[in-house]
């Protein structure tokens, strides 16, 4: 019998232990990957989601902060991040040092008020989360109308679980997040993730998606 678990997410002893759980070496190695996504998400971000210094963004599972510091830096707004890992959020604090970001536990998701965010990041993330429709819910509630939510999700589910040993793996329940997703927000573009990023598996393609909330 095995057991979801996200302690995987509470055993990085570094900030490049977390690099490499984060962006799993690839086609790339972790810098690469990490210099070359970023960028690429950043390009997403500034071509979809037209922030300026005043804008809210919600960062779902957040990790040590990658994207908030680009908008941080970028001089994009606010960013509130959100991820169930203690030592990522600590992580992210000394990454992004900046005053517009703030960051808390998932749990924290349900206690945001709506129409709030002019903007919602949730990155390599939806794949591991073993409740995928309330976290999706909860980000279209705390949108505002004419807010976006930029998605980039594994077709795949990789669940951190382990057994009654302690033995860890990715496991999957089949869920279909992106019917999830189509089924409280509406896809306003979408695509692949490049494949000179990541390796695409011929069944299961990496995809990104730009979403609005439903009126």
């Amino acid at each position: 019998m095995i057991f979801y678990t996200p302690a995987v997410f509470e055993r990085i002893s570094s900030m490049a232990a977390a690099k490499k759980l984060i962006l799993t070496p690839d086609k790339l190695n972790t810098a690469a990957r990490w210099k070359r996504e970023t960028a690429w998400t950043a390009s997403l971000i500034f071509e979809h989601a037209r922030l300026t210094p005043e804008s809210q963004t919600l960062d779902v599972g957040c990790g040590v902060g990658r994207l908030a510091k680009v908008i941080t830096d970028n001089n994009w707004g606010h960013v509130t991040g959100i991820d169930i890992s203690r030592k990522m959020r600590g992580l992210a604090t000394e990454y992004v040092a900046s005053p517009k970001f703030t960051v808390h536990p998932n749990t924290h998701l349900a206690a945001l008020p709506e129409d709030t965010f002019d903007l919602a990041l949730a990155v390599w993330v939806l794949q591991h989360d073993h409740t995928p429709e309330s976290t999706i819910r909860h980000v279209a509630r705390v949108l505002k109308p004419t807010g976006a939510l930029i998605v980039i999700n594994e077709a795949a589910r990789f669940l951190p679980t382990e057994d009654g040993r302690g033995n860890f793996s990715w496991a999957t329940d089949d869920l279909d997040v992106r019917r999830l997703l189509e089924r409280h927000l509406t896809t306003v573009k979408h695509g692949v993730v490049p494949g000179e990023l990541k390796n695409q598996h011929p069944n299961w393609p990496n995809y990104w998606l730009v979403m609005k909330k439903r009126t």
